[in-house]
């Protein structure tokens, strides 16, 4: 089969989310069938006869209002705009596609706030297993990962909350844990 594959995120380097996401079904997807991969999914609405599928994976306007409280000033006021105006995009693009996919409920129930949006559907990203697996020697330690992208501020804000506020409560359930000065 023959695929165009649209796309606002160009898929290399895979070194983020976003950018592993697409890279990660392009590669998929291109051991099967023929893939052509081009820019920016509006141009998919003048595709007739074809069952088009849009891969938001995010819902921007729902990242840009997590972002409105870390902004100030002017900066503050365009992103209510900019919020706005990309929330109607959004759900316009989902009337425009047979199929939605996003990449957890949170996301999908965003897009639908006050929508009556088309056919959403949760696709979750998934692990390369032959990259990443579990080591065959048990650890005596703990250890946890904070995953997200750290020049947005609301994973900041949530990875100090996790340091600063559930670990000092993780660190009294685990005594074993290590020094409890340490802060992570």
């Amino acid at each position: 089969m023959r695929i165009l594959f649209l796309t606002s995120r160009l898929p290399y380097p895979p070194d983020r989310g976003d950018r592993l996401r697409v890279f990660n079904f392009i590669r998929e997807l291109s051991a099967r069938h023929q893939v052509h991969l081009f820019r920016m999914a509006p141009y998919a609405a003048a595709l007739k006869g074809t069952y088009q599928v849009l891969d938001l994976t995010d819902v921007i306007s729902a990242e840009m209002q997590r972002a409105i409280p870390y902004q100030h000033g002017f900066r503050r006021k365009v992103y209510q705009i900019e919020e706005s105006r990309i929330r109607r995009n959004e759900q316009q693009l989902v009337r425009q596609f047979d199929e939605t996919w996003v990449i957890s409920t949170n996301e999908r129930a965003a897009l639908l706030a006050g929508s009556e949006a088309g056919n959403v559907v949760v696709v979750p990203n998934g692990v390369d297993s032959e990259s990443f697996y579990p080591l065959k020697a048990q650890r005596d330690n703990y250890g946890i990962v904070f995953v997200g992208h750290m020049s947005v501020p609301h994973n900041v804000d949530a990875a100090e909350y996790l340091a600063h506020e559930i670990m000092p409560q993780v660190r009294i359930s685990f005594t074993d844990y290590g020094d409890e000065s340490d802060p992570g």
